[in-house]
């Protein structure tokens, strides 16, 4: 059991073959790893587990409300986060995109403006991307909310799973981060 209230579990996986996956399948895979961190750190088995949704489609365990998690997935690579307390997590991977046009939908007008001075755009891009995006799925609004017009507050972090890929956690306060490579 977890005793510490003040840590978050990261556990990620890489899939083979990304292309033979279907958005429901990597789906399925992030369920695979909050099975295996729900065993893992408390003892409990997903299949005997409900799940809730909130208002704009956070998940949650109706039956533990004390565990909180989140999932994400991109490219090769599938991450979830368990913890006592609200978390969200986004993983990005770092593609060849025109990043000026999509800008315009991800940052605040004087922060465009800085982006567009920026020597790496498309590094600059992708961290504020999953800054926004675990951000908004921390506090439940999912991408209900216009990036451009979210207030910040709470911690962050920036995790490292692949070079080609941009991950980040956002809680309320700052959290131990435990981030394990799981094969499933």
């Amino acid at each position: 059991m977890v005793k510490k209230k003040k840590i978050a579990y990261v556990f990620y996986t890489k899939v083979l073959d990304r292309l033979s996956y279907t958005h429901k399948e990597l789906s399925e895979v992030g369920d695979l790893l909050l099975a295996y961190g729900l065993e893992y750190l408390y003892g409990i088995r997903l299949e005997s587990e409900k799940k809730g949704k909130g208002c704009h489609g956070k998940p949650y365990l109706i039956n533990h409300p004390e565990i909180q998690y989140n999932i994400s997935h991109s490219g090769e690579y599938v991450v979830c986060v368990l913890s006592a307390m609200p978390v969200g997590i986004d993983i990005q991977e770092k593609r060849v995109m025109d990043v000026t046009r999509v800008g315009k939908r991800v940052f605040k007008d004087e922060e465009y403006r800085e982006f567009l001075m920026n020597e790496d755009m498309q590094e600059r891009f992708f961290r504020q991307w999953v800054l926004n995006e675990s951000y908004l799925k921390w506090t439940g609004q999912g991408l209900t909310v216009d990036m451009r017009e979210v207030e910040t507050h709470g911690w962050h972090q920036f995790l490292h799973v692949d070079k080609n890929y941009m991950c980040a956690l956002w809680a309320e306060q700052p959290l131990e981060i435990v981030l394990k490579e799981i094969m499933v």
